[in-house]
C-alpha cells in the first residue's frame, strides 16, 4: 500500500470512531470514496452539497462536476 492509501486507512479509522474529518480535495473519485458529504465550492461560496447517499448515484462526479462549473441552478442533495 502506498502514502496514500496509508492515508485513507488513518481517515476511515478516524471516522469510524466517531472523529470528524474535514478533507478538502479536487481529486474527485478521492472525495466520492472517502466522504460522507461533499460541499462543492465555487467562487468562495457554497455551490451545492451531497451527501452520501447521492455520492452513490452512478453520475455523482457529473453532478460535482455539473455544481463546480455553474451549470446546476439547483442544489443537489437528499436533505431538503
Amino acid at each position: 500500500m502506498g502514502a496514500r492509501g496509508e492515508i485513507y486507512t488513518i481517515i476511515r479509522d478516524l471516522a469510524e470512531t466517531g472523529v470528524s474529518v474535514v478533507l478538502v480535495s479536487s481529486d474527485t473519485p478521492e472525495l466520492i470514496g472517502l466522504a460522507h458529504r461533499v460541499l462543492v465550492i465555487r467562487a468562495g461560496e457554497i455551490a451545492g452539497e451531497l451527501m452520501r447517499d447521492d455520492l452513490d448515484q452512478k453520475d455523482s462526479q457529473e453532478q460535482i462536476f455539473r455544481l463546480a462549473s455553474d451549470q446546476a441552478l439547483l442544489q443537489v442533495g437528499s436533505e431538503s
